[in-house]
């Protein structure tokens, strides 16, 4: 009998969450064959069934229901003994994993990191850039930001400011230069299934039935590369959409898809002097840069930080 391997336990908790292991592999950062293998290997070595692969995903058979519940009580005291070591520290050294959506990312992170980093040399920023929204709780991640009108309630944190969004087509495009009605938008980009439920998703369902959607795409960054190919009418954050000068914005903000921006972690991490850095510092930056946010026409130019 084979000695169990904590980080096997991991990889199958994930499958089990995401019902999937090429999402597994995309959050712990291997690939897709790795998790196959070690799962394989551990059935093999252990004897047993862990998941029916279906059509729709993976599912956990009776044994790997059992051995998750009995993994879950584990992780959640490992977990536990984790948060309050951290959440002690008064150094302001070490790593922080931090994450985020990819249209946060790609239009501010750079910068943030970069001037945090000069200030606190000795602390390490991992950035984590998905759009899956990973558990703090399970140490997933130390602090999140995240466009979010109902945050978990089991973190605390602070609203920095709001993310809009509005229409953009290509400069060269034949749509007109005056701003036009949401019913006036033809030829639409519309997001694929993994944003099928996110608000936009579910706003571009229920308010544009009369558009005629010429193509799909799973970020927002990536709608923003096919409406600036001329292809469409993209619906994507201001952030995104405003400094790139091959698109033009069509519409004003959408009120019904403006949504706060938050800065979130654990409870139990809010004593660590590194994360409190960190998650004071990217408050701030992002209350700075709200005019870029919020879709304000007239942005600050300047491209230093807060700082």
């Amino acid at each position: 009998m084979h000695k169990l391997n904590w980080n096997d336990i991991q990889i199958i908790q994930y499958v089990a969450e995401r019902c999937s292991a090429t999402a597994a592999a995309a959050a712990l950062g291997v690939n897709h064959a790795t998790i196959l293998r070690r799962i394989n290997a551990f059935e093999e070595n252990h004897g047993v069934k862990l998941f029916e692969r279906h059509r729709t995903g993976y599912r956990p058979t009776p044994a790997g229901k059992a051995l998750l519940k009995s993994a879950q009580q584990i992780s959640s005291s490992v977990d536990d003994i984790q948060r309050e070591i951290l959440g002690q520290d008064t150094r302001l050294t070490g790593s922080i994993r931090l994450t985020t959506t990819d249209s946060i990312a790609l239009s501010c992170l750079p910068r943030y990191i970069t001037e945090f980093a000069a200030l606190y040399p000795d602390i390490e920023v991992e950035l984590v850039m998905t759009n899956l929204q990973l558990d703090l709780s399970k140490m997933d991640a130390d602090i999140s930001i995240r466009p979010s009108r109902n945050p978990p309630e089991q973190l605390i944190g602070r609203k920095a400011c709001n993310l809009a969004f509005a229409a953009y087509s290509a400069s060269s495009g034949k749509q007109q230069n005056q701003e036009l009605d949401l019913e006036d938008l033809t030829d639409v980009l519309d997001v694929s299934q993994a944003l099928k439920n996110s608000p936009v998703g579910k706003w571009m369902s229920e308010s544009l039935p009369q558009a005629n959607f010429v193509a799909r795409a799973d970020s927002f960054p990536a709608l923003r590369e096919l409406a600036a190919s001329g292809l469409g009418t993209a619906i994507i954050p201001c952030c995104l959409g405003d400094p790139d000068p091959r698109l033009k914005r069509l519409t004003s903000p959408i009120q019904e898809l403006e949504t706060s921006i938050r800065v979130l972690t654990h409870p139990q991490l809010k004593s660590s002097a590194s994360i409190s850095a960190l998650s004071n510092f990217l408050a701030k930056a992002l209350r700075y840069d709200r005019d870029l946010l919020e879709g304000n026409k007239e942005q600050r130019k300047s491209t230093s930080g807060p700082v």
